[in-house]
C-alpha cells in the first residue's frame, strides 16, 4: 500500500480554534503556487513525522509549520507539549492549549 501524500486536515470551525485547523483558513502566502507548494512541504513533513523540523521551521516563524505542528500535538492530545511552548513564551500556543483544555472541559 503506497504511503499517503496528503495529511487530513481537521474539520475547519473557525468559532472554536484560533489556530488548529487553521492551515486552510488562510492563504499565508499571497501567491496560489507558493500557497500549495507550502502544503504539499507540511503534508509530507508532517507524514514523515519530521516533528523536529516543524518545531525548527516554527522557532524561525513559519506559519504553516507552526500549525501544522499544533495540529498534531492537538491529535495526539500532547498538553505537555503545549503547556510547554506556552511556557515558552508562545501565545499562540498558549491559546491552543486553553481552547484544548475548554473542550475537554478540564480546568487545569
Amino acid at each position: 500500500m503506497a504511503e499517503p501524500t496528503r495529511r487530513i486536515r481537521p474539520q475547519d470551525d473557525p468559532s472554536s480554534w484560533s489556530y488548529y485547523g487553521a492551515a486552510h483558513r488562510y492563504d499565508v502566502h499571497g501567491v496560489p503556487e507558493a500557497q500549495a507548494a507550502c502544503e504539499r512541504r507540511m503534508d509530507r513533513l508532517v507524514i514523515e513525522r519530521r516533528e523536529d523540523e516543524l518545531r525548527a521551521l516554527t522557532a524561525d516563524g513559519d506559519r504553516c509549520a507552526f500549525i501544522a505542528l499544533i495540529e498534531i500535538l492537538v491529535d495526539e492530545n500532547r498538553v505537555d507539549d503545549l503547556r510547554a511552548m506556552a511556557e515558552a513564551g508562545d501565545g499562540r500556543a498558549h491559546a491552543t492549549l486553553m481552547e484544548l483544555l475548554m473542550n475537554q472541559e478540564r480546568a487545569d
